[in-house]
């Protein structure tokens, strides 16, 4: 089943294999995006390769290789799959501070 969740930086997912990931990053002139996986691995999809992703939404995560903290949600609108968001949650984006 792909997926229908429009990407959202800050925004965190499972795989059916049980990676959790964030979203990192979006490049609107690429139509790609990253992720970057819970063990601090990062991976840039295509938006079409996004759009067959078998996910769900989970609740940001708050420790792992590197500290993550809430920060204000950036929103980006893509138009190439069709999307709908759960229930509002924090948004997390990582700043490089490791406190």
């Amino acid at each position: 089943m792909a997926t229908e969740f429009e990407p959202r930086v800050g925004d965190w997912y499972r795989t059916i294999t049980g990676d959790n990931f964030e979203i990192v990053a979006l490049d609107l002139d690429d139509d790609t995006l990253e992720i970057q996986y819970f063990d601090g691995m990062i991976e840039e999809l295509d938006m079409d390769t996004w759009c067959e992703l078998n996910i769900v939404p989970i609740e940001p995560r708050k420790t792992g290789p590197a500290l993550w903290i809430s920060s204000a949600m950036i929103t980006v609108s893509i138009s190439k799959c069709t999307a709908t968001r759960p229930e509002a949650a924090p948004s997390t984006v990582w700043t490089g501070k490791t406190e």
